[in-house]
């Protein structure tokens, strides 16, 4: 299945049938790009890659409505994954002079 017209960026992550789970290095040129694998990094022929989504992308692709509403639903979604204070009480209760 070749991905025609898809413009890899650096830092994007992909898959390749071979060397798996990669990030591209560097853009396309003349039909090869640039990829970091676990195996080190390679030249790999563009319609040989297909882009991984985030869990965040996968859960928006499904998502219908405005720009609006996508914008909340992502908001929601990274919230959710910020880390709790829990020791938020220790940092009252420090004997710190400012």
């Amino acid at each position: 299945m070749a991905n025609a017209g898809v413009a890899y960026r650096p830092g994007q992550r992909i898959q390749h049938a071979e060397f798996g789970e990669g990030v591209v290095v560097a853009p396309e040129q003349n039909g090869l790009v640039r990829v970091f694998f676990s195996l080190g990094e390679r030249q790999v022929p563009a319609d040989a890659l297909h882009p991984l989504l985030t869990e965040t992308e996968r859960i928006l692709a499904g998502v219908e409505g405005t720009a609006r509403r996508l914008k909340q639903v992502w908001l929601s979604i990274e919230a959710r994954s910020l880390p709790l204070m829990e020791g938020a009480s220790s940092l009252t209760s420090a004997n710190i002079d400012l």
